[in-house]
């Protein structure tokens, strides 16, 4: 296209010989209208308000396309909204879908040529629907906190009006964290509303977050969508259930691994371990972490631990020999375990019959120590630092010859891992008040009998056996023995290996200054 054309004329005869002449300048104009096509969306598409839609096109011209106008309408073609206006033909558009909702809704796109030829396509039935905020997810995530988290993040569908998260529209229902206050921050780009709690809730609490959605809403005004069933104005409503203060493994119970990352924690001055100061009543604790380790944070440990084994230590732990062997020692007054190299913690259980036998605590106290006797169950439980110790020692006292038990122990390095575990049964002999001889039984008997003694302390034990006349018959024992209750069969012979007549004999025990004698009749 030009507006200065012209024609030039050339004349030839048949000698070559030429003339030219030109025409005056005129005009060449384009009157070919562009050709354009909108390729998506499709007649028919239905989209939510704040949507990301693509609009594709094809346009050409024997020229060429200079400009696109996309415009829409919501009112059957009356009125044209601008969606974009004089940008080139590049084939796609991002169109943000406004807050028109409509169900006859046309999208309209013209093409330019350079001269201002256009091309207008339409494409109608178009639908542009409400779509309510939802909350999409919420962390920590739905039913558990631990006592130490102070921040709730809750992501929405849509970007929200901040002006609507406050303590009117945000609740928090709980049995005993109603000290806890909150203050909210609203990141529009991320969508993300940030909770920030003054302090953790109550120790196992049960604790509801509770948005009202008729007072909440995103930028276009539209209420919250709280159960996400499409309609608007519902509450969203997430229960969470906080765990126990002191549990840092989050096993449901204090137990040695948690007493092992708590001594860690305070040994290290790792504050993310800290428990005190705490409020409220066991178990329901709330802690105030005040970047300090004291007796503050031992004395809520404390009554965790105490808590958690009078509520639930009721059970003896069957445990498997795992790690570092635990070698057990006994005597009639204490039963001693090796510790394991690199254990900072351990916990005890000992099953045993309070007829039989009294468990005591051991006589120097931990750093660190909980324990509890359940004469009911007949469970001992004690969880303890170990120090410098290399033994463990639990105090008893036997009542009566000997009482039998079974030991569970297990102890854990710094990081809380498992070093060495094992369950034992036992059988400890106790050690009599006083001397004493006993009757044998049976007696009268043929041809073998059983007769017991007590020996109080170690000693010179003589037991011997003499017939009617005095004449020595049987040296049952000449020895040097350590305290205890003693047995020993007498199988009718004497010192030579025959076999006695039947009669009555005499035994006497001679142990330092004591001397008893006592009788018994031989039957043939």
């Amino acid at each position: 296209m030009t507006d200065s054309a012209q024609v030039k004329v050339v004349a030839q005869d048949i000698d070559g010989n030429t003339k030219t002449d030109y025409s005056t300048y005129f005009t060449v104009t384009d009157f070919t209208p562009p050709t354009a096509e909108l390729i998506a969306p499709t007649a028919g598409s239905s989209f939510a308000i704040d949507d990301s839609v693509e609009i594709s096109w094809q346009a050409e011209d024997n020229v060429g396309v200079v400009a696109i106008d996309i415009s829409y309408s919501d009112n059957h073609g009356d009125d044209w909204n601008v969606v974009a206006e004089g940008i080139e033909n590049s084939g796609q558009l991002k169109w943000r879908i406004p807050n028109d909702p409509s169900d006859n809704v046309i999208l309209r796109l013209i093409a330019f040529d350079i001269v201002g030829v256009t091309d207008t396509v339409y494409i109608d039935n178009l639908t542009i629907f409400i779509v309510y905020p939802t909350v999409t997810s919420i962390y920590p995530d739905d039913s558990f906190m631990d006592w130490r988290d102070t921040e709730i993040q809750l992501y929405f569908s849509d970007y929200m009006n901040p002006d609507g998260f406050n303590s009117e529209s945000i609740h928090f229902i709980s049995g005993y964290s109603d000290t806890v206050s909150a203050s909210y921050n609203y990141v529009d780009s991320s969508r993300l509303l940030h909770i920030n709690l003054s302090n953790g809730f109550a120790s196992l609490d049960t604790v509801e977050l509770r948005i009202d959605g008729s007072m909440v809403s995103n930028y276009n005004g539209y209420v919250l969508d709280g159960n996400s069933d499409g309609n608007e104005g519902d509450d969203y409503i997430s229960i969470y259930y906080t765990g126990l203060l002191a549990d840092y493994d989050q096993t449901g119970v204090i137990d040695v691994v948690d007493l092992a990352l708590f001594s860690q924690g305070w040994n290290a001055n790792n504050n993310s371990y800290e428990l005190g100061p705490v409020i409220g009543s066991v178990p329901h604790l709330i802690s105030f972490p005040d970047m300090q380790y004291n007796i503050d944070d031992i004395m809520a440990f404390i009554q965790m631990g105490n808590w958690y084994l009078i509520n639930d230590g009721l059970l003896l732990r069957m445990l498997t020999d795992v790690g570092l062997s635990v070698d057990v020692e006994t005597s009639p007054d204490t039963i001693y375990f090796d510790v394991p190299d690199n254990a900072i913690a351990y916990d005890l259980q000992i099953q045993y019959d309070n007829q039989t036998v009294a468990i005591h605590e051991p006589a120097n106290p931990a750093e660190i120590q909980i324990s509890r006797s359940d004469l009911e169950n007949n469970i001992f439980d004690i969880m303890a630092t170990i120090g410098d110790k290399d033994k463990v020692a639990i105090p008893i006292t036997i009542i009566g010859k000997k009482t039998t038990m079974v030991t569970s122990f297990r102890a854990t390095d710094m990081n809380g891992q498992l070093v060495g575990q094992m369950t034992k049964s036992l059988t400890i002999e106790g050690i009599p008040g006083t001397f004493a001889l006993h009757h044998n039984y049976p007696n009268p008997f043929n041809p073998i009998t059983i007769i017991e003694y007590d020996i109080p302390n170690e000693s010179d034990v003589h037991l011997v056996i003499y017939d009617i006349l005095g004449r020595q018959v049987r040296t049952l024992v000449n020895d040097y023995q350590q305290p205890g209750y003693k047995s020993i069969k007498w199988n009718g012979t004497n010192d030579q290996g025959r076999l006695v007549g039947a009669g009555m004999y005499f035994y006497h025990l001679q142990s330092g200054k004591f001397s008893k004698v006592r009788k018994m009749i031989l039957l043939k």
